[in-house]
């Protein structure tokens, strides 16, 4: 069985680590850890702007982001609140 911590920044709603457990034989687990990157400035909702993927305590890879596209080639109405008739 898998078991994952979230750990989310009350000021920001965001989630700022998380750390899960993930079985791989009967003996055996590894320990993931994804740490976020601090949110990208300057936008509506606070999206980070990387993360570290730790496997075992070995940093395995680091993203960073440099451009974010939300809902592309959706229109916009599709998100919209529905009206009460």
């Amino acid at each position: 069985m898998c078991q994952f911590y979230h750990y989310i920044e009350k000021a920001t709603g965001l989630e700022v680590y998380r750390r899960a457990l993930m079985p791989i034989t009967d003996r055996r687990q590894k320990e993931l850890e994804l740490y976020y990157a601090l949110p990208l400035d300057g936008l509506k909702y606070p999206i980070p702007a990387g993360f570290e993927l730790w496997v075992d305590g070995m940093l395995v890879f680091t993203v960073e982001f440099d451009q974010v596209e939300v809902n592309r080639g959706l229109a916009s109405y599709l998100f919209k609140q529905p009206t009460e008739n």
